[in-house]
């Protein structure tokens, strides 16, 4: 009955001469729908006003579930590389992640900072759910690096107001505290240990039935993709 009901839905659309309309839901993470989201969504308005726009914010393990139950069309994921045999994937930028402590913390002004440096520290992480969270704890783990203490936060505003009251350290992708580093108020370590593969992905379900609407998003998207190779050391 829902395959009889989306190819209805579908020869509707195939006969109307206003073909860029209904609804496009997106999922997307927080630091996305900040910083990497406005710009497409304001050249799509401009181009498609007749189309109703939903953002979810989510987590991109919960953006996984939300596209396999189909609640929402398509995604943008920040985490590492994802292979899946259920979803399309698009890498739409290479992100650079930066790890940020307030002027006042001891790691500020060290001239090399390896992981080893981290031992006894403070962390302020990403909730569960993260799409990088799980690279900065492996490689936690694989240097053998107990933090004295790791607070845990779901919005990336928190997580930058904690770091510049010097409540620890946070590993962010630079896009989201650049205004903070031109400021003063973060700095960037100077790291000499191993980066964070972290890249924008557009993603959706193979079976996905693109309408219209959807498809304009989606090249939307590509248009704006600018994948480079980026040194994330400063």
């Amino acid at each position: 009955m829902e395959k009889i009901l989306q190819l209805c839905e579908r020869a509707k659309e195939d006969f109307s001469p206003e073909i860029y309309r209904g609804t496009i839901n997106i999922g997307a993470a927080e630091t996305l729908c900040v910083y990497r989201l406005p710009q497409i969504l304001t050249t799509y308005r401009k181009l498609y006003p007749l189309v109703e726009i939903r953002i979810h914010t989510e987590s991109c393990e919960k953006l996984f579930e939300l596209i396999k139950t189909n609640d929402i069309d398509v995604a943008l994921a920040l985490t590492d590389e994802i292979i899946s045999t259920d979803l399309i994937v698009h890498t739409l930028h290479d992100e650079c992640m930066t790890i940020v402590t307030s002027p006042l913390h001891s790691l500020a002004l060290k001239k090399k900072v390896t992981p080893n440096d981290f031992s006894g520290q403070s962390f302020i992480l990403t909730s569960p759910g993260c799409g990088y969270r799980p690279l900065i704890l492996s490689m936690l783990k694989n240097f053998d690096v107990k933090p004295s203490s790791i607070m845990e936060l779901s919005s990336v505003g928190a997580i930058k107001q904690c770091t510049i009251c010097n409540l620890g350290i946070s590993v962010l992708p630079r896009i989201s505290v650049k205004n903070e580093l031109e400021r003063g108020e973060l700095v960037e370590i100077k790291w000499s240990g191993p980066s964070f593969p972290v890249k924008t992905q557009l993603l959706y379900h193979h079976e996905k039935w693109i309408t219209p609407a959807l498809r304009a998003f989606l090249e939307l998207c590509h248009c704006s993709q600018t994948i480079k190779k980026q040194t994330c050391n400063p």
